[in-house]
């Protein structure tokens, strides 16, 4: 996965807002796992993007579950951990 990584990550933020919830709930559950592939890269590009749209999901009801939840701040640690310097985002 390495060399087509940016291409992988790319595909996922594309489809975050896909119309089947099916699909926007795999992206919820892929994004942690692209962060912790390869923290340096996710920080850099995709986390900024990817972190306004889980915040966005978790305020959303039907969006809203313990698993999504759990993502969110496993993504947060993963990205907090790989970029000190990360822009504030906001609250819950």
């Amino acid at each position: 996965m390495g060399n087509r990584y940016s291409d992988i990550c790319d595909t996922v933020v594309k489809l975050k807002e896909h119309k089947d919830a099916l699909v926007r709930r795999s992206v919820i559950i892929l994004i942690p796992l692209l962060a912790q592939f390869d923290p340096t890269a996710f920080a850099s590009t995709y986390l900024s993007t990817c972190m306004t749209y889980l915040i966005s999901q978790l305020k959303k009801d039907k969006e809203r579950s313990p698993g999504t939840f759990h993502t969110h701040t496993h993504t947060r640690a993963v990205a907090l951990v790989s970029s000190p310097s990360s822009p504030s985002f906001p609250p819950l």
